[in-house]
């Protein structure tokens, strides 16, 4: 059984020591810390299912998701290791979810992943007001937005935001991802939908320049 497998494995049991101990184990290299978080862990985030009827199935579900954020927790000096030595530009990237989106875990991996690269992403909490979102862009001047969707109800308030910060923002670089993004790009054409996080570092790089 690789670590991989073994991770998936004490995901399924439920079991919070073994999933923490092999998520700690890939924390020995960068590369190895990267394919974790790209694949483990975002792979597991994409795989969440909130939406059945089920009520026992979506307590497995919300338990499955703790689990997620405990192991991304034990990840954090170590990425904050990596994030020092590959540290990139001071300007900051903000990572967040449009109001209604109380689901995470998604953003927090992508926060995760940016840092473990060198920029300084900062993720705001889930569920963010689009006028809050606003005054935080207007007071950082951040060199990206990065927002995460993970239900398509959040859409539409996505949409919303988006359109707020165009306004007085229409050179900022705005990135999304998440399954309902990746049903519905022609229906954001004023973003970067974006379905790889190599393709998200490109991008931000280019406004670092």
């Amino acid at each position: 059984m690789t670590q991989l497998e073994a991770f998936y494995s004490s995901l399924d049991e439920k079991d919070f020591v073994s999933s923490i101990r092999t998520g700690l184990w890939f924390t020995e290299t960068e590369a190895r810390l990267e394919a974790f978080l790209r694949v483990g862990m975002a792979d597991s985030a994409a795989n969440l299912d909130y939406s059945g009827s089920d009520d026992s199935a979506i307590w497995r579900e919300h338990c499955r998701s703790e689990l997620l954020n405990v192991v991304l927790a034990n990840l954090r000096l170590s990425i904050e290791a990596y994030y020092v030595k590959n540290k990139k530009g001071a300007a900051p990237v903000v990572v967040t979810t449009p109001a209604g989106e109380k689901h995470d875990l998604g953003a927090k991996v992508t926060t995760a992943l940016l840092r473990l690269k060198g920029f300084n992403a900062r993720f705001t909490g889930a569920d963010l007001p689009a006028k809050a979102l606003l005054s935080l862009v207007d007071s950082v001047n951040p060199a990206a937005v990065v927002f995460s969707v993970a239900h398509h109800v959040n859409l539409v308030a996505l949409k919303d935001t988006v359109s707020l910060l165009r306004k007085s923002h229409p050179q900022l670089l705005i990135a999304v991802g998440g399954a309902p993004i990746a049903q519905n790009a022609q229906a954001f054409k004023e973003v970067e939908a974006v379905f790889d996080h190599e393709v998200l570092y490109e991008l931000i790089r280019g406004e670092l320049r």
